[in-house]
């Protein structure tokens, strides 16, 4: 499943690469970071969002309503964080920052920066976006750890229970068997 993400990122990359390349005004260290942040930002992003659509097809049976779930999840990831920048202030710092987490508008606003100057833009990315690889990747390793811990390799999917709760009631009942043999 992963192996697609590297497909979806060959082309903002390619793109944003020959804008670098023919804009000669912008500085060569932005150039080159923003070149640098668009593929590991998209890598990142696509691991946490095939971990969760992983996960969450594991967790819930019913594959409409896990559909339905993923489907919530890209709108309020990749629409809410736009709305929620322009909700709270137009001109703020922090709404940049905030509205980066979207992958939409994270490289919607690579491309055109490599093209438009907005000032101070660099600053901004240079905070903004290591922040939301350091979220996305810790994102895509928590739901990848959960859904190994939930496994059930003899049911395909989780099983009704954890394993240690079956532990536990497997002491309990162990236990209670004593008690009654004394």
């Amino acid at each position: 499943i992963f192996r697609r993400v590297a497909a979806l990122v060959i082309l903002p990359t390619l793109l944003i690469t020959a804008l670098a390349i023919l804009e000669p005004d912008q500085q060569n260290s932005e150039k080159y970071f923003v070149v640098f942040v668009t593929p590991l930002y998209l890598f990142l992003v696509g691991a946490a969002n095939v971990s969760l659509g992983l996960a969450l097809t594991l967790w819930i049976k019913k594959q409409t309503k896990s559909i339905l779930v993923i489907i919530i999840y890209f709108l309020v990831v990749n629409i809410g964080f736009i709305i929620a920048g322009i909700a709270w202030n137009v001109v703020a710092r922090e709404t940049l920052s905030l509205m980066l987490g979207s992958p939409l508008f994270a490289v919607a606003f690579l491309t055109l920066s490599t093209v438009e100057h907005p000032p101070n833009f660099f600053e901004e990315i240079l905070f903004a976006f290591p922040f939301w690889m350091f979220v996305n990747a810790g994102i895509a390793v928590f739901f990848l750890l959960l859904t190994l811990f939930t496994f059930d390799r003899s049911m395909g999917r989780q099983s009704t229970s954890l394993p240690m709760e079956d532990a536990l009631r497997e002491m309990a009942r162990r236990r209670q068997d004593r008690k009654e043999a004394e």
